[in-house]
């Protein structure tokens, strides 16, 4: 193989890489416009005063999507160890995941359950998640993360 023939094959090899698979440029995390939850602060649903609206001068990014806050605090706390704080299933629709499909979720549409964050696409999906969410939350980690890589069951 010449010089030649050797970049080419690379190039090749990493346009191939490049485009990967159909699903791979589909986000963990769901957002709008690049902006996780509609904007409103993860650790705000954790607070008695319940969601808030972050403020972009206090946000950062994790997981291709921009955070933001209502306070530094929140944003500190949040950076220190995000998982916990997140929604859970990428803030895709919880009912839906359970379900194997795989639908936004609304930051309106909540349920805070074993000390995790779930959210729905409305609130006719939530009182269906509620009815038994025990028994979805174990069909939806079935479901996740793979449904995003089109290996849901």
């Amino acid at each position: 193989m010449n010089r030649r023939q050797f970049l080419g094959s690379g190039c090749a090899a990493g346009a191939a890489l490049a485009m990967g698979p159909a699903w791979a440029g589909r986000a963990m995390f769901h957002s709008s416009g690049g902006v996780a939850i509609g904007g409103y602060d993860a650790v705000s649903y954790f607070s008695a005063t319940g969601p808030r609206p972050g403020r972009r001068d206090i946000g950062l990014m994790w997981k291709g999507a921009l955070w933001l806050f209502a306070t530094r605090g929140h944003r500190d706390l949040f950076e220190s160890n995000p998982w916990p704080l997140a929604p859970r299933f990428g803030a895709y629709c919880a009912l839906a995941m359970a379900q194997g499909r795989l639908t936004p979720g609304n930051p309106m549409s909540w349920q805070l359950a074993g000390g995790r964050l779930y959210l729905t696409e409305n609130q006719e999906a939530r009182a269906l998640w509620l009815a038994d969410a025990a028994t979805n939350i174990v069909k939806a980690e079935a479901q996740w993360p793979g449904i995003l890589y089109g290996e849901g069951s």
